[in-house]
């Protein structure tokens, strides 16, 4: 099995499979070739899941056109912007101001100071998880964390959110 070696001054040894599915192995600066032959091949099992799990994620990806995208933008700052005002009203907060972003590692956040942003990739989301993803993101005006009394709150006004969360997890945009 191919790998590539990253050594540094580490005293353990670590391995993660990238994106692409090549495998990275992070050893101590003394670390011999042997052990660490020996160390990838007694993890191959999970090496094996890793790049099963990557493959099931590509081949589910979505991929926009620049057109699609442009659009995208156009309908999310609409559409998250009418969402998140129906459910500040309703869970009385204000955030500080609505923007949407291009974020590829997240469907949306909240600053310290209120300000709420969304990836416009929310768009390809059906309108459930559009919802879920507001009321999380408002939920952390009143917490900035996702403590046990956040998930009180955001279930208070999504009491299906779990089911939700999978739905969500389900997506990936290229």
């Amino acid at each position: 099995m191919d790998y590539k070696i990253i050594r540094s001054r580490r005293k353990t040894i670590a391995l993660t499979v990238d994106e692409n599915g090549d495998v990275i192995v992070r050893a101590g600066l003394r670390t011999s070739e042997k052990f660490i032959d020996s160390f990838v091949h007694q993890n191959a099992g999970w090496i094996e899941k890793q790049k099963s799990r990557i493959a099931q994620i590509e081949a589910g990806k979505i991929y926009l056109s620049q057109s699609e995208t442009v659009q995208m933008k156009k309908d999310a700052a609409k559409v998250m912007t009418e969402i998140t005002n129906r459910y500040a009203k309703i869970m009385e907060v204000k955030p500080a101001s609505i923007k949407i972003t291009s974020a590829k590692t997240r469907w949306g956040s909240c600053s310290g100071k209120n300000s709420i942003c969304y990836s416009y990739r929310v768009m390809v989301l059906p309108q459930r998880c559009r919802e879920y993803i507001a009321v999380h993101e408002l939920a952390h005006i009143v917490y900035k964390n996702h403590s046990d009394d956040f998930y009180r709150l955001v279930e208070k006004y999504m009491p299906d959110y779990k089911e939700i969360v999978k739905e969500i997890n389900g997506y990936h945009i290229a």
